[in-house]
């Protein structure tokens, strides 16, 4: 959804517009990820040249305060640090990650080799029915989702409300996991079209 994946500056930053990005440094959690690709498929539409952006990879709590030293000129974060980087270190947005080319993209989920799969497939199905439950939990009321918030991102209790939270779906769409992988094979993380369709694990049975 828009407003959990954002490019996002201090006020006295170098980079205060998407059009100013080119041979800015920015942070991003890994390069080859949804971060510096959805960054970089959004930027492109705005004729900016991606090749010069310097990508630093730190995690998401080091990105504040290395915003504010100056050591990165913006950050691409995710969601509750989108709030928290702005609370605390008064960072505005500057793009938005989930728009244009990369509107409603998928940016995580989970993944498992074949063979443990194959070997586990009931420990594997309940994994699934829980976290199908945990969605549908959320979906259907987000006061379940802050306590977490509060005890395991250690996000601040007046702060939790404020997290723009992403759409979870309740079942894999092949469709929408595939702009994922055509997202890498455009900007050369992998070398040849990947088809995401074979690798889906169905979903459960419900008992």
């Amino acid at each position: 959804r828009p407003g959990h994946l954002v490019m996002v500056a201090t006020p006295n930053s170098p980079l205060q517009k998407p059009e100013e990005a080119a041979g800015k440094k920015i942070a991003v959690t890994s390069t080859g990820s949804i971060s510096d690709l959805g960054a970089m498929s959004v930027l492109k539409t705005k004729q900016v040249d991606v090749t010069k952006i310097q990508w630093v990879p730190m995690g998401f709590p080091d990105m504040g305060p290395a915003m504010k030293d100056g050591r990165i000129d913006a950050a691409v974060v995710a969601e509750p640090f989108v709030t928290t980087t702005e609370k605390g270190f008064g960072a505005v947005p500057v793009l938005d990650v989930s728009s244009g080319p990369t509107a409603d993209i998928s940016m995580s989920g989970w993944a498992a080799v074949e063979k443990n799969t194959s070997a586990n497939p009931k420990t594997f199905a309940a994994f699934q029915r829980g976290l199908a439950k945990g969605v549908t939990d959320v979906k259907n009321d987000r006061a379940k989702l802050e306590p977490i918030l509060i005890k395991y991102a250690k996000v601040a209790a007046d702060t939790a409300p404020l997290v723009h939270i992403a759409d979870y779906p309740e079942s894999l769409d092949p469709v929408r996991l595939q702009r994922v992988a055509d997202l890498m094979k455009d900007f050369n993380v992998i070398p040849s079209k990947l088809d995401v369709a074979p690798m889906l694990l169905p979903a459960p049975s419900q008992n």
